[in-house]
């Protein structure tokens, strides 16, 4: 696995992440939502991402990384259909669910691969992994929001299920 493709991946997975992160929550409002449940759509991805990692990370030492990537990507692209096709504001709890355990597998994985490419230039490679998920934190949600504005609220979620299976079968 090159650097380069490892970078591409980490700044257009954490891109999707942000025009989805952005996207949940305004959709959640427009099916309906109260407050108090667009904060637990919000906190179940949080209370999925605090333990999962380590438990991905754990399999994916023992298993193929490249698998777990592929997987949580298609994973991912899953949760984008489940959105879209959600009418009832609660059931993005469970969405946001498997959203965030297809997180939660991608960036151990894709970490582990990081350090495995960097051939004895961990410190460098790791600049530019940051680089490149702080740039994407940073684009992902103003794409969400271009997205909404210009099309519709499900246009975000299309994208990144477009981005994420194009990651998967790569």
């Amino acid at each position: 696995t090159s650097l380069r493709f490892l970078f591409v991946a980490t700044f257009l997975g954490q891109m999707i992440v942000g025009a989805v992160g952005i996207t949940v929550p305004i959709y959640a409002v427009l099916l309906g939502a109260s407050p108090l449940v667009v904060g637990i759509v919000g906190a179940a991805g949080g209370l999925i991402y605090s333990f999962m990692p380590l438990a991905f990370g754990i399999l994916s030492d023992r298993l193929r990384r490249k698998a777990f990537i592929s997987m949580s990507m298609v994973s991912y692209g899953f949760s984008c259909i489940f959105y879209n096709l959600a009418e009832d504001p609660f059931m993005l709890a469970f969405i946001k669910v498997l959203e965030w355990i297809s997180i939660a597998a991608f960036w151990p994985a894709i970490e582990a691969l990081l350090a495995d490419a960097s051939e004895g230039r961990l410190e460098e490679a790791l600049g530019k992994f940051n680089v490149s998920w702080g740039l994407a934190m940073v684009i992902g949600p103003m794409v969400g929001g271009l997205l909404i504005s210009g099309y519709n609220i499900k246009a975000p979620f299309l994208l990144s299920l477009a981005i994420s299976f194009s990651l998967g079968i790569t």
